[in-house]
């Protein structure tokens, strides 16, 4: 996950956790699994750590300018066979 700023990152760690803990609450995971997940994602400011990615999914604000820019900015660092997504609700 990259954010830009560790403020960022951070909240959208603590986001997150809080959708994990709520299935844990539910008994639709275990807190072990919770944790496992936790320890996988890898939250940084650095979009260079994305270099060996495979899948990336980009899911900024609805602003088509910004993810235009996030979109030319990401691909000119990842590999080749790299996939990019992107998450939009309201942008054609």
């Amino acid at each position: 996950m990259v954010d830009i700023s560790d403020a960022a990152v951070q909240r959208g760690l603590k986001t997150v956790g809080g959708s994990l803990d709520r299935l844990v609450s539910k008994e639709k995971m275990t807190a072990a699994d919770r944790d496992a997940t936790l320890a996988r994602i890898n939250a940084t400011t650095d979009k260079s750590k994305l270099a060996a990615c495979d899948l990336v999914i980009e899911a900024a604000t609805e602003n088509e300018e910004l993810k235009v820019k996030i979109l030319r900015d990401l691909c000119a660092g990842l590999k080749p066979s790299a996939l990019v997504a992107t998450n939009t609700s309201s942008i054609s």
